[in-house]
């Protein structure tokens, strides 16, 4: 049996703590995509950014006990990834010399703050706490550069064209209703 995906941090560590393994991989899941993504700011490739990924959580297993906070694990991750990051960074520049007028390949954005990640993966919560159909419509509608029209929306999706609007709508509410009510996180810090 799947553990809710609107379960709070909070109880998926102590779930964890209790050996559950469905808990460990849905914060795998849920914080992956973070770790990674820091590791590639940091000018980590995409393999060893794979690699600072199972770094982290092989951290977190150890040390997921003496957390305090459990309710702000995001926060944890993000500072043990930037540090990870910046040893295993630091290796491979021991290793191999680098020229210090070049930009390491694989940093997607070296301005984008700590606070954009973790909003970031707010959204990503969020999104997964969606049903399947709003999940669809919204990625459809807002994943890529090019919005498709209503017309290849409601083909896609087997949707009536008139429904589309509304449908997205509701979706977009819904979303920003799971966003407000993990704001005592990451988007209650900003203001």
């Amino acid at each position: 049996m799947a553990i809710d995906p609107a379960t709070n941090d909070r109880s998926l560590v102590e779930l964890a703590l209790q050996g559950d393994g469905r808990a460990w991989s849905t914060l795998v899941e849920r914080y992956g995509q973070l770790v990674w993504s820091i590791g590639r700011r940091s000018g980590l490739s995409s393999a060893d950014a794979d690699d600072l990924v199972q770094s982290v959580f092989t951290i977190m297993v150890g040390r997921l006990g003496e957390l305090r906070d459990r309710d702000r694990l995001a926060g944890w991750l993000a500072v043990t990834a930037r540090r990870e990051a910046w040893r295993q960074a630091e290796r491979a520049r021991r290793e191999r010399p680098m020229d210090p007028g070049v930009m390491p390949e694989g940093v997607e954005d070296p301005d984008e703050s700590d606070e954009l990640l973790l909003r970031r993966q707010a959204v990503r919560e969020a999104m997964h706490r969606l049903g399947t159909r709003c999940r669809d419509l919204l990625l459809r509608a807002f994943g890529s550069s090019q919005m498709p029209s209503y017309e290849e929306l409601a083909e896609v999706l087997g949707l009536k064209l008139n429904s589309v609007g509304p449908t997205r709508r509701r979706c977009l509410e819904e979303l920003l209703e799971h966003l407000r009510a993990d704001s005592e996180g990451v988007f209650a810090e900003s203001r």
